[in-house]
């Protein structure tokens, strides 16, 4: 069950952050992107791991606790 959430929306509509912007933010703010580099993680194909990175910063703020619960969601 989802809680409401309306005090952050509010937060949101009122500095006109956007989930794209707030996770960009952390992720300059923490050089997530240096920090990948340098731990030379190596993928085949697919999706980069930065990329993989972002979607599990997103995970808290979209209320899910697990990649299973992402794919089940309406967000998948």
């Amino acid at each position: 069950m989802r809680k409401t959430t309306s005090e952050i929306k509010k937060a949101f509509d009122q500095h006109q952050y956007s989930i794209d912007s707030i996770v960009f933010d952390v992720m300059q703010t923490f050089k997530l992107h240096s920090i990948v580099r340098h731990t030379r993680f190596e993928k085949q194909e697919g999706y980069s791991v930065t990329e993989i990175l972002a979607l599990l910063i997103l995970f808290p703020l979209m209320m899910l606790s697990s990649v299973n619960s992402f794919v089940r969601s309406e967000f998948s």
